[in-house]
């Protein structure tokens, strides 16, 4: 093939669109198989844990009628949750005595 050879009309190459004459996507690019992302996607933890540990999980799970992966992942959604609030608590403390050394009052229950 030399430059300026012309293909005929029914060539597979002459009726493949050049790159620069398609129209842009709509979205950038991303690689395949990948979330386009969002606080909603999830990603994958590998975690190794002891065989013992694993089967008590297993069993936990199965008692509730989960997979072991969703009993581990809401187990974490809880203790991140906890967190959370935990650290909430402390700055609204923080906030409330701003250092005068004063107790804030336990809530009535």
């Amino acid at each position: 093939m030399t430059a300026g050879t012309v293909f005929p009309p029914s060539s597979p190459i002459a009726s493949t669109p050049h790159p620069a004459t398609l129209p842009a996507a709509s979205e950038p690019s991303r690689p395949i198989g990948h979330p386009s992302g969002g606080a909603s996607t999830s990603r994958v933890l590998a975690v190794r844990v002891d065989g013992a540990l694993f089967e008590r999980l297993h069993r936990h799970a199965a008692r509730r009628g989960m997979t072991i992966q969703d009993y581990v992942a809401g187990m974490l959604v809880r203790e991140d949750f906890d967190e959370r609030l935990l650290t909430s608590v402390e700055s609204v403390e923080r906030l409330v005595i701003g250092g005068t050394g004063a107790e804030v009052p336990p809530l009535a229950g």
